[in-house]
């Protein structure tokens, strides 16, 4: 047993004992199973795959056993955390109702169901479990993490592979290869950037500053358009809802990030493709062609079946294949995840999992407008690091099949969480008599600045 899987069953072990006094542990150990899977990772082998090989069913049974144990005292759901719980819910009666009556090739639609509700149950016990701004910080800061751990095994210990110029050989359940992996990979940027920028906490800041380069150097070899655009977008939100300091801060981190990629692009590889998002049709490569291909048939098959064809009815289903035979016969992804939820859960599925999704994004929106105390800017921009990672990933999901992915659920529950913490943020300074505020350790006056 190699001493990484060793330390990878340790860490299991330790977080979901922890979870018996604190549930954010729990929640951790499930993005640990996320990120480092052992079935996706060369120290799975051995013991690990002995003693399991349903790491993610036994983490998401801790999860739910935990919060279990202690959910007396959970913190009331408010009126925004149970309209997400009855989404989450809709969600996966939706694709369940689909699944049973509709789908056109039920082997790989019911994988897909059973993927999809699994998720939808484990974001909603992730949802209880962050009952503090400290259990939100570490669930992000665990994303961070997981993100760095996968930079670490890709450019230091020299997993994965390079082919067609790009990285691939490695996975996450619900992303797979270059597009897929640099999306989830995506996430850990901004919210290193918001450990760095607010140096609350000094070891998530330091850790956050080792990670972001590794991350950065793996999405640059996966060479994905869509990260790319992503990343573009999440700094155009930052700067744009940051407010005051913070804004200042994202501003340098945002150009400090152009100087990083400067000058770890070296490859031209990397230049030509990120040229290619803005060429003419006439210069349009093959692959971007065919993305082009591949969308118009599926907004076909959409337009054909409403209602929808089953999970990755498009283009993994006999029916789908049909939509694109007369450019390429064999089963594909339509890369695209709207699309590629509507042609397989219908379009009210679409319409639950962008409602999930743009309820979390406008919570988070209005919660960090609602900080208006200046030693609470750190907390505002909290929520403009959210929306930043939405809107990342969503570009990203334009360019690859991965807007079901469990991730943009977990978005969407810290947004809820984010927006329910500020509302407990500002009823109880509402219910203070007192003149003076303890923030983070500090004592404020009313009306002062930071």
């Amino acid at each position: 047993m190699s001493l990484t899987a060793l330390a990878w069953l340790a860490a299991f072990v330790l977080l979901s004992l922890a979870s018996l006094k604190r549930p954010i542990y729990a929640a951790l150990a499930n993005s640990m199973v996320f990120f480092a899977s052992p079935v996706f990772w060369w120290f799975g082998g051995g013991l690990l795959r002995s003693l399991t090989m349903r790491w993610s069913l036994l983490a998401a049974v801790i999860l739910i056993v935990a919060n279990l144990v202690h959910w007396k005292t959970r913190a009331a759901s408010s009126r925004q955390g149970t309209r997400l719980l009855w989404m989450l819910a809709a969600i996966s009666f939706n694709a369940f109702l689909v699944n049973a009556l509709l789908a056109n090739y039920p082997p790989e639609s019911s994988k897909v169901f059973d993927i999809l509700w699994k998720g939808c149950l484990a974001s909603a016990f992730i949802y209880f479990s962050i009952r503090t701004q400290a259990d939100l910080e570490l669930f992000l800061f665990a994303i961070v993490v997981g993100c760095g751990f996968v930079g670490y095994q890709i450019v230091i210990g020299g997993q994965g592979s390079i082919e067609g110029g790009r990285l691939e050989g490695f996975s996450f359940p619900g992303a797979q290869g270059a597009n897929g992996g640099s999306a989830v990979m995506a996430l850990g940027l901004p919210l290193a950037g918001y450990f760095v920028i607010s140096m609350r906490n000094k070891v998530y800041a330091a850790v956050s500053l080792v990670a972001a380069p590794l991350v950065l150097e793996t999405i640059l070899r996966c060479n994905s358009r869509g990260a790319y655009l992503g990343l573009l977008a999440a700094g155009i939100t930052i700067v744009l809802f940051s407010r005051g300091v913070s804004r200042k801060r994202s501003i340098w981190l945002c150009v400090l990030g152009i100087c990083a990629v400067l000058v770890m692009a070296k490859s031209e590889a990397i230049w030509e493709r990120f040229d290619s998002i803005f060429a003419s049709a006439e210069e349009r490569d093959d692959s971007a062609s065919e993305r082009l291909d591949y969308w118009k048939a599926a907004v076909k098959m959409i337009s054909d079946y409403p209602l929808g064809s089953g999970g990755e009815a498009a283009f993994t289903s006999p029916r789908g294949r049909g939509y694109i035979q007369h450019f390429r016969d064999e089963f594909r992804s339509v890369h695209n995840g709207p699309l590629d939820i509507a042609a397989g859960w219908g379009i009210q599925g679409l319409f639950l999992w962008l409602a999930v999704i743009g309820s979390g994004a406008i919570l988070a929106y209005r919660a960090s407008r609602s900080y208006i105390r200046p030693y609470d800017s750190h907390r505002s921009f909290l929520g403009a690091v959210l929306l930043a990672v939405i809107a990342c990933e969503f570009v990203c999901s334009f360019f690859t099949s991965v807007l079901d992915g469990e991730w943009f659920l977990w978005l969407a529950v810290c947004c809820t969480a984010y927006a329910q913490l500020a509302k407990n943020d500002s009823y109880a300074l509402g219910m203070t008599s007192v003149d003076e505020v303890q923030s983070d350790g500090r004592t404020f006056h009313r009306g002062s600045a930071d």
